[in-house]
């Protein structure tokens, strides 16, 4: 076992439950990028929360076109609208027309707002839909001409136990949604991509790297995910194309009320998340929409093949040990 990784991750680990960063929590999280969260440390160990906004760093999207999928809530609508307001020109894809109207109302706002006069392109489609998926391509081609970033967002999620009846009924429907819809897509962009030496950032989990369970078919997915990326970086580097991923943990998105969980309500579901992470909240859609950010832009430009945890330390956090009451 190499100890120094280790011991550099525990103290890492200990100096965030020492100096915590602080932020508020609400009653709206994610469990579609949570996997396991601790409920070994008692709750008055932990730290108050006061308030602190989630930093946002720029960079310069001008002039470049970016297809995000999953666009219309959640991690994918903060995506779309941050690189919007860098000067990306956005094409969002989801199935709720509404939902897609306003998020795209939003991009160009933000766009407005930071002086960049992006332009937005709204598309409704189900990305794991062969046809779909050509049309989303084929309209963002028509439309600006060549294509700089793919944003793979779109996916679904589902608790499922090995004992279920329907276990392989899910089964297919998460790998056909998670997995092959995002090769698919990869698939069609990759000779636009290749034009304009372009990137892929793929949104991966928590899960891949951390199991938990009745969450088993969402890891693997995840965990393919995770492979996918770095052979595609492997495959694609060649011709100019870089390929990486975020691994998200618990995001503050809508999605957590579709989650049929009658143990737990939403607002102590959302204070143990909080309470499990190291930093002492959960995350943002902006945390997600920073990274992506980072990957996709001209500064990440010898970075391929990375799968960039978004967790607050999450991963890690079974490594904190109880302080103890012995005297400094």
């Amino acid at each position: 076992m190499n100890t120094i990784p280790q011991s550099l991750r525990y103290s890492s680990l200990l100096l965030l439950f020492k100096y915590p960063c602080r932020n508020s929590i609400n009653n709206q999280i994610s469990l579609a990028h949570f996997g396991l969260f601790s409920s070994s440390s008692s709750s008055s160990s932990r730290r108050n929360f006061s308030q602190k906004s989630t930093m946002s760093i720029r960079y310069d999207f001008k002039d470049k076109v970016v297809l995000v999928t999953g666009s219309s809530s959640g991690i994918g609508e903060g995506i779309a609208i941050h690189l919007s307001s860098l000067g990306a020109n956005i094409t969002i894809t989801g199935r709720n027309v509404e939902r897609l109207k306003r998020v795209g109302e939003r991009c160009r706002q933000s766009s407005l707002s930071s002086s960049s006069s992006a332009k937005v392109l709204e598309i409704i489609g189900d990305v794991s839909k062969e046809e779909d998926a050509a049309r989303l391509l084929n309209k963002t081609i028509e439309t600006f001409g060549k294509l700089d970033v793919l944003v793979n967002n779109a996916g679904a999620y589902q608790i499922a136990s090995i004992w279920d009846d329907n276990y392989m009924q899910n089964y297919d429907m998460m790998f056909h949604i998670n997995v092959r819809s995002v090769v698919h897509l990869t698939k069609l962009a990759i000779p636009y991509l290749a034009k304009t030496h372009g990137n892929i950032v793929n949104v991966s989990s928590v899960s891949a790297q951390k199991p938990a369970a009745n969450n088993t078919l969402y890891a693997m997915s995840k965990a393919a995910i995770d492979m996918f990326t770095k052979s595609m970086a492997l495959e694609l580097g060649p011709k100019h194309i870089r390929c990486n991923a975020i691994n998200p943990a618990a995001i503050r998105t809508p999605i957590f009320n579709k989650v049929k969980n009658s143990d737990l309500n939403t607002d102590r579901m959302a204070e143990a998340a909080a309470l499990s992470y190291p930093v002492g909240r959960i995350g943002e859609p902006l945390d997600c929409a920073n990274a992506v950010a980072y990957l996709a832009s001209d500064a990440a430009s010898f970075i391929n093949g990375v799968c960039l945890l978004v967790d607050g330390g999450s991963v890690n956090s079974a490594l904190i040990m109880p302080e103890g009451d012995s005297k400094k």
